[in-house]
């Protein structure tokens, strides 16, 4: 539940804090602070203020009113929205207004208050660099610029492709993916390197029978969010290259004259390979990661049967493959 507070200032404190600042160029001000349980407490804003220049007052007609408002946020987007009003000090004059937001409270309160002082204050082309004294120096916070972005997957996936006989061959994989942050980009680049293998059903045919498996390694370069970049989901597309083995075997069937004996033949494969890589955030730990491809092999060979001669597979001009699995992210 949201605690309110409001200003309401004895005589005693005010002036306990205004022997704290520099009485004669302090610029008093009235404020109005409301904020969820959690965040700093008002006495804690004043004095922020009061170490800024701004003494914090009952009274006085002339003097301008600050409302500092913080909001939580919610599950799916836990970040705090703060904003800042600075009220004019004569009724026809404008008021001014800005918000902050980020993971911390403190941060972003704090923050508005500097942004006061900065407002009603100007600064000097002299002024030391240095905080004033009794001012919180607060960091930035490792979460306010976490952009849902991990920098790194690693995860399992199943696999299903064609190119590798009538049905889909269907395997299973492993990948990790590094994602390079760019500051303040929407879009950023990774790469993904994975190994996978994949089979489809036995091959029959009169003469006999046989079964193919290839085995692969993909490396691929994304252009991590550039299609989709929300907090909790990304798409990506993507390029590279995939090479390994296509290893196949046979065997005779039943009832066959052939005098030829059953053979297993091992050839190279490689194909370049454009995709969309994607996932979607179950936890901030635990991602479901999945993606389509095609490709187009290089190495293109024939699996016959000789005697009688029969095709069994050949590999195709263009293939197509899909992938779902579970990821970890890291940070």
């Amino acid at each position: 539940m949201a605690l309110t507070l409001s200003m309401v200032t004895g005589r005693d404190a005010v002036a306990q804090r205004a022997s704290d600042s520099d009485s004669a160029g302090a610029v008093d001000v009235g404020l109005t602070y409301q904020a969820p349980a959690g965040c700093p407490s008002q006495d804690v804003v004043i004095k922020q203020l009061a170490a800024r220049g701004l003494r914090v007052t009952d009274g006085g007609a002339d003097r301008r009113r600050l409302t500092i408002a913080v909001a939580p946020g919610t599950a799916d987007a836990p970040r705090f929205s703060g904003k800042l009003i600075v009220g004019g000090a004569s009724p026809g004059e404008q008021a001014l207004s800005q918000t902050v937001s980020g993971r911390d409270c403190q941060a972003v309160t704090l923050s508005l208050t500097l942004v006061a002082a900065l407002a009603l204050i100007p600064v000097s082309d002299g002024a030391p660099e240095r905080p004033p004294a009794g001012a919180i120096t607060v960091g930035q916070a490792k979460d306010n610029v976490d952009r849902g972005r991990p920098a790194w997957f690693v995860g399992a996936l199943g696999r299903g492709m064609t190119g590798l006989g009538e049905r889909p061959a269907l395997g299973f994989g492993a990948f990790v993916e590094r994602v390079w942050e760019k500051p303040d980009a929407i879009a950023m680049t990774s790469l993904i390197f994975s190994l996978e293998t994949a089979a489809p059903p036995t091959i029959t045919l009169p003469q006999g029978s046989a079964d193919l498996r290839v085995y692969l390694g993909r490396l691929e370069g994304c252009w991590f969010g550039g299609i989709v970049a929300a907090r909790a989901v990304f798409l990506s597309p993507c390029a590279g290259m995939e090479g390994g083995l296509l290893h196949g075997s046979g065997s005779v069937g039943q009832g066959n004259g052939s005098i030829n004996q059953p053979q297993t033949a091992t050839r190279p494969w490689l194909a370049p390979v454009v995709s969309a890589r994607g996932a979607a955030r179950l936890t901030r730990g635990v991602w479901v990661s999945f993606g389509g491809a095609a490709f187009a092999p290089l190495v293109r060979d024939t699996f016959v049967f000789n005697d009688p001669r029969a095709t069994i597979h050949r590999s195709p001009a263009v293939g197509g493959l899909l992938q779902l699995g579970l990821a970890g992210a890291f940070w």
